[in-house]
């Protein structure tokens, strides 16, 4: 039993090593967008594609 619980410890420091990786290279190209206008407005979030900072979007009902 103290084998199996050592085993499940060190697979799951793999794995939060792996999701902070993970997070460390991608946070910085998520994004959070707020739209306000005049009939309302809305938030979301979206991820940066390209060197030059393209987020795509799309408008609800499209």
């Amino acid at each position: 039993m103290l084998d199996t619980i050592l085993e499940d410890e060190v697979l799951l420091d793999a794995y939060s090593r792996a999701v902070t990786a993970a997070v460390e290279r991608a946070g910085p190209a998520v994004v959070h967008v707020a739209v306000r206008g005049k009939h309302g407005g809305g938030a979301g979030s979206g991820v940066v594609v390209s060197p030059d900072g393209l987020v795509p979007a799309e408008r609800p009902g499209d």
